[in-house]
């Protein structure tokens, strides 16, 4: 009766112990669940993991192994504990392909050991001597079929390890692996926001400078058209005049109410086929045709052209061009016509008898400008009709060669770039 007694009460101690050892182990997975939803960064969790392990597995040493992107590659220590410095730096450095150990967790998701750390190929005796380890354990860090890493755990002494132990670091294993692969997927996500915060940022930015662009777009249409209703005003004006003073002057003044009528007529056509070269301009259909073009030789031709028209008024056109000019990349049409447009501008507002500049300069300490300006008389008249179109026209072809076109109060100046950009 007293051995059944004894044997009743060894058995109830025998479960008792089973039941302790069962709430342990449920407590330490807790733990790591515990831990692994906390909103940390990924090095971090994984550290407050191991260090939790370490008292409640009972070893002595333990650190977590995050492969790259090829067993050649060396891997990444997420964390580690009891471990020296040297042994750390050994670790980090070798390739795994080398690591039997290693290969067999990565390759099987199974867990490999216990293993002599002595014969690690991939870590030198003599740090290994030092750092004392007998035997490590590898225990893969699974996310469904995914290997993400390796929980190894190190013993300085003899240890019990067995099916239950097995079984456990399994467990852990995977609450690790599925730990480590949602931090993964959240801070992925936090970038994705931040990226799509950015993204968002960037667009709503460009939308609005869009609408700004827009709105200045619609204010220099109305201005445009404002500008061009007033140019054609005038002439049409003056062409009606000339029309019903034809019907009702006097005779003796109808050859000069004809002239009036003929240069009007000729005002107003300039002022349409301007009008019809900014709209080729704006729809593209005049595309520059770049070429190296020398400007002391293209103004030279250009004021010889144009010193017939000029004398008809009075007016001379002297050309100044500074030496070694460089050639620029530009339509050689395009730049003619713009030049025209300049020279007719300040030709119709200069008194008679007044003489106009057509400098040509080179800026090389202004990101290598070359600047053709038209310079007045100091002495002009008021604007004329066709001047804000011509304006316009020169401003278009500026812009269309890389370049702008500035004005101050007696010249006019298009820059255009050397490399014409």
């Amino acid at each position: 009766a007293f051995a059944d007694q004894a044997a009743v009460a060894l058995e109830n101690a025998r479960l008792h112990e089973d039941a302790q050892r069962r709430n342990r182990e449920l407590a330490l997975l807790n733990q790591v669940a515990e831990l692994a939803s906390r909103p940390t960064a990924p090095a971090a969790m994984l550290q407050q993991i191991l260090e939790a392990l370490m008292p409640a597995l009972g070893f002595e040493a333990g650190w977590i192994t995050l492969p790259g992107a090829t067993l050649d590659e060396p891997p990444l220590i997420a964390a580690h504990c009891g471990i020296s410095p040297q042994f750390l730096a050994a670790e980090a450095a070798g390739s795994l392909a080398t690591c039997p150990s290693c290969t067999y967790v990565l390759a099987h998701g199974k867990i490999a050991g216990p293993w002599m750390v002595s014969q690690c190929p991939r870590l030198d005796p003599a740090v290994i001597a030092e750092e004392g380890l007998l035997n490590h354990i590898g225990v893969p860090l699974q996310a469904s079929e995914r290997i993400l890493g390796i929980l190894n755990v190190g013993f300085r002494k003899p240890a019990a390890y067995g099916e239950r132990q097995q079984v456990l670091l399994t467990a852990v294993g995977r609450q690790v692996g599925l730990a480590l692969d949602n931090a993964h997927l959240y801070r992925s996500l936090q970038e994705y926001a931040v990226r799509l915060e950015e993204t968002v940022a960037r667009r709503t930015g460009e939308l609005a400078q869009a609408n700004e662009r827009l709105k200045e777009l619609d204010r220099l249409r109305r201005e445009f058209i404002a500008q061009a209703s007033h140019e054609l005003r005038t002439p049409l004006t003056n062409i009606k005049t000339s029309v019903y003073l034809l019907d009702r002057g006097k005779p003796e003044k109808r050859g000069q109410y004809m002239a009036t009528l003929n240069r009007e007529a000729d005002v107003l056509h300039r002022l349409i086929e301007d009008l019809l070269a900014l709209l080729s301009l704006d729809l593209g259909h005049l595309r520059p045709v770049r070429q190296p073009v020398a400007v002391a030789a293209l103004v030279e031709r250009l004021a010889a052209e144009q010193a017939d028209l000029l004398a008809g008024r009075g007016l001379t056109l002297r050309v100044t061009c500074v030496p070694d000019l460089p050639q620029i990349q530009a339509d050689p049409r395009l730049l003619t016509q713009a030049l025209v447009n300049l020279i007719a501008n300040a030709a119709e507002r200069a008194p008679r008898g007044g003489e106009l500049d057509l400098v040509c300069g080179w800026q090389p300490t202004e990101s290598d400008w070359v600047t053709i300006a038209v310079r007045e008389p100091a002495m002009i008249t008021a604007s004329v009709a066709g001047a804000g179109l011509r304006w316009a026209i020169c401003e278009e072809i500026a812009r269309r060669h890389g370049g702008r076109l500035t004005d101050d109060e007696r010249s006019v100046t298009l820059w255009l770039p050397v490399g014409g950009e």
